[in-house]
């Protein structure tokens, strides 16, 4: 079993310890809706962009998630593609982080990055 399943399962996330279990029950669900409002998984933040927002090839998003280090970014070009990785991706702190994409050139249109936790 995958180690965040077994974490979650037992009621464990990264950097946040034991989440407690009520005396009403302790299954995986009542775990997860736990997490969710504790706003711990599930959040999202997705923002667009274009080239203008770069600077050096480098991409600064303000997302405000309250985590340094989220679960997954994925960054979509004008075509609605997902890109493969980014250059290197930076937890500045727990609200900023930035995405270097100086590989990638002038980008053309609207991208977009989402960012989950």
């Amino acid at each position: 079993m995958a180690n965040w399943l077994y974490n979650l399962l037992h009621g464990k996330l990264p950097g946040q310890g034991f989440l407690g279990r009520s005396s009403t029950g302790s299954g995986a669900a009542e775990l997860l809706t736990q997490a969710q409002a504790r706003g711990l998984i599930g959040v999202n933040y997705q923002t667009s962009f274009d080239n203008l927002d770069l600077v050096s090839g480098v991409l600064t998003v303000t997302h405000n998630l309250g985590v340094q280090y989220p679960t997954g970014v994925a960054i979509y070009d004008n075509n609605n593609k997902k890109i493969g990785l980014p250059d290197d991706i930076e937890g500045v702190s727990e609200s900023v982080m930035e995405i270097d994409l100086s590989s990638f050139g002038t980008i053309t249109g609207t991208w977009t990055v989402s960012i989950t936790i």
